[in-house]
């Protein structure tokens, strides 16, 4: 699977950041190691359609983490 981080000039690890994927699980998914989820699927064409949207939203959610 192709991912888009090339695309948006970001290294896998500014974009497993950027977007809240974990970086070996983004590793895995660009080899083609296992099977995406539903959710990983819809996130990553999400990050597609408009990469800055799912970055505020990804931002967003990392203070429900730490409340």
């Amino acid at each position: 699977m192709r991912l888009r981080f090339y695309d948006l000039r970001l290294s896998q690890k500014q974009f497993s950041k950027r977007f809240g994927f974990g970086l070996g699980a983004l590793r895995d998914l660009e080899q083609g190691r296992g099977c995406p989820s539903m959710a990983a699927r819809t996130l990553i064409e999400a990050i597609r359609l408009d990469p800055d949207l799912v970055a505020r939203a990804a931002e967003e959610a990392k203070c429900w983490v730490k409340q």
